[in-house]
């Protein structure tokens, strides 16, 4: 990752969660603070605009985690995204030959999961 280009990053998932690379706050942050606000509400507008792999019109809802939670704690990200009103989730692993995925890219970890968690109730 060049991080010396790197404005935001985000982890996968149920929900997609996105970081600022704010100067001060990420080792090798790139984004002064006084522009945080600024690239978070263009990270925002970006995300909502997404259509779909056929360019279909997605509701995707883009929100801080203060805007849903009294008090947010621990890592919390910068910024929290639900794809197409969770018909999408965001990826949770790289390398994709296509930013659109047709199952969960961790499925089969999570069949594994489930079936030896039940086999050792």
């Amino acid at each position: 990752m060049d991080w010396s280009n790197t404005k935001a990053w985000a982890w996968g998932g149920y929900y997609s969660r996105f970081f600022v690379n704010v100067k001060g706050r990420e080792p090798g942050g790139i984004v002064e603070p006084d522009a945080y606000g600024e690239v978070l509400e263009a990270l925002r507008s970006e995300l909502k605009s997404l259509k779909g792999p056929l360019g279909e019109q997605w509701r995707n809802i883009a929100v801080t985690p203060q805007e849903v939670y009294p008090k947010a704690e621990g890592d919390a990200p910068d910024m929290m995204v639900y794809f197409d009103n969770l018909s999408w989730r965001a990826a949770g692993t790289l390398g994709w030959p296509s930013y659109y995925l047709s199952e969960n890219d961790w499925t089969r970890r999570c069949r594994s999961r489930l079936v030896w968690s039940i086999y050792n109730l």
